[in-house]
């Protein structure tokens, strides 16, 4: 199991099919994965990246305030896997009582993360699945998203 460091290098809506999409970019390294993911996830993300606060906890807030409370503390965040155009990834926490690897959607598991100071990873085989089927910067299907990760999907 290969584990590969990323950073939310953008985040914006795909023009092309008009679906937010959050692109996870190496941190060291060239290759960018795209995860499309939905309206109210890419808020969050967007929220946690634009460094907005909100008198009230928001629902990834609070997750991750529960996870601290309860002796815990968000060790990660993973891409395991993508199968039939959907990605699966993984929450891990150090609880007081050992490791708990939670399953997750990954803009849920990037909200997280972001909102824990927590890192965020790819497993080596996603790149790999995905750096087969994507396509190429400049082609029609590619992803067209705003440079500003920090920017929120119109």
């Amino acid at each position: 199991m290969a584990l590969v460091q990323v950073r939310v290098g953008s985040l914006g809506k795909d023009r092309n099919k008009d679906i937010p999409v959050v692109l996870l970019t190496e941190m060291e390294g060239e290759r960018t994965l795209p995860i499309w993911i939905g309206p109210a996830e890419a808020s969050a993300i967007a929220v946690k990246l634009g460094e907005m606060d909100f008198a009230r906890p928001l629902t990834h807030d609070l997750l991750a305030s529960a996870i601290r409370e309860c002796g815990g503390k968000v060790e990660r965040a993973v891409v395991t896997r993508v199968a039939e155009h959907t990605y699966f990834a993984e929450l891990h926490v150090d609880a007081p009582s050992g490791r708990i690897v939670l399953d997750s959607r990954p803009s849920d598991a990037i909200a997280v993360a972001l909102r824990s100071e927590s890192g965020i990873f790819v497993e080596e085989a996603v790149f790999e699945a995905v750096a087969a089927v994507m396509p190429k910067p400049g082609d029609p299907e590619a992803p067209e998203v705003p440079d500003d990760p920090a920017e929120p999907p119109k």
